[in-house]
Parts: C-alpha cells; sequence; structure tokens
C-alpha cells in the first residue's frame, strides 16, 4: 500500500495551543488538506483503466488530540507507478503463454507489416496481419517512476499551510 502522513510542524502545533479550540483547527485543517490531497493524487495519478486512481482514499482522519491524517492508495501497482521498476524478464506461468495484440509497423519502403511470431527471441515481421502473438517470456524495459506522490509533497505542503492559515484566521476572527 502506498500512504503518506499529514501532520503538523511542532513549532505550528506549539503556536496552535495558545488558542483556545488550537487542536480542534489544527484537525480541521489537515482534515481539508488530507481530502484536497487526495483528490489531486487522483487527478495525478496515471490512467489506465482508471483503478488505480479511484483507489486514493484518506484512511485516518486527524482527531483533537492527534491532528494527523494518512492518504493511502491501496492499488497493488500503485508503488511501480510511483517508483518505476527496473528491466525484467516476464515468464508465463504453468507452461501457459503470453498472449499480446500484434503491432503494425512499416518496412524501409513503406510497406504495412505486421510482428506474427518470434524465433530466436526476434519478432518476425510478414504482410500477413496476426491478430495475437504467443510467447513463453518477453523482456520488459522497465517503467519509469511517475512521481505521482513525491511531485506533489510541495502542493500538499502549501495546501495545509494555506489552510492553517485560514483556520487561525478564523479563530482570532480575523
Amino acid at each position: 500500500m502506498t500512504n503518506f502522513s499529514l501532520t503538523l510542524p511542532p513549532e505550528l502545533s506549539k503556536t496552535l495551543d495558545r488558542f483556545l479550540f488550537g487542536g480542534e483547527a489544527a484537525a480541521r485543517a489537515v482534515a481539508k488538506t488530507a481530502l484536497d490531497a487526495r483528490d489531486l493524487l487522483a487527478e495525478a495519478t496515471p490512467v489506465d483503466t482508471g483503478d488505480t486512481a479511484k483507489r486514493w482514499q484518506v484512511t485516518k482522519m486527524p482527531t483533537f488530540a492527534d491532528p494527523t491524517a494518512v492518504v493511502s492508495n491501496d492499488s497493488v501497482i500503485m508503488v511501480y507507478i510511483e517508483y518505476g521498476t527496473p528491466p525484467h524478464v516476464i515468464t508465463a506461468k504453468n507452461g501457459k503463454a503470453l498472449a499480446f495484440p500484434a503491432r503494425a509497423g512499416k518496412d524501409g519502403q513503406g510497406r504495412q507489416l505486421y510482428a506474427s511470431a518470434k524465433k530466436a527471441g526476434k519478432t518476425v515481421l510478414s504482410a500477413k496481419r496476426a491478430q495475437t502473438i504467443l510467447v513463453h517470456s518477453v523482456k520488459h524495459p522497465g517503467t519509469r517512476p511517475t512521481f505521482t506522490v513525491r511531485g506533489n509533497l510541495a502542493k500538499i505542503q502549501k495546501m495545509l499551510r494555506d489552510n492553517m492559515r485560514d483556520e487561525i484566521r478564523r479563530l482570532i476572527g480575523g
């Protein structure tokens, strides 16, 4: 599971303790930030089927005593989306085959060619269209990290500062 916590810096917590309802204000600001962060991360998550982006949730809301929130994504692939993967081999399990739709390409003269089979690890191109390619294993080049969370931390920190400022203004009537 990919998650992160939102909590107040100690110096801000001490400042808020001077106010009568400071803990309540901190909890409100952190809660609003957590909900906004969830929406921001859902929007920033790359979309294939959309399932991973929909899985962002606030799994712990702040309280007066503990103004900490946790924003999580329970998709098993979110960690790979965030941090990427190194090159690796994907092998069919139980002696079965991996199936991929055939990809089209063009030869040197601009003629349409289709990937039709693999022989000795190389794709054979032909003018005959193949619907599906079956192979025992493939070399995956790896995926680049997206920095979905890490790339948005500065925005989320700014949201928290702005929400805290708004709550302090509300407390002092300004």
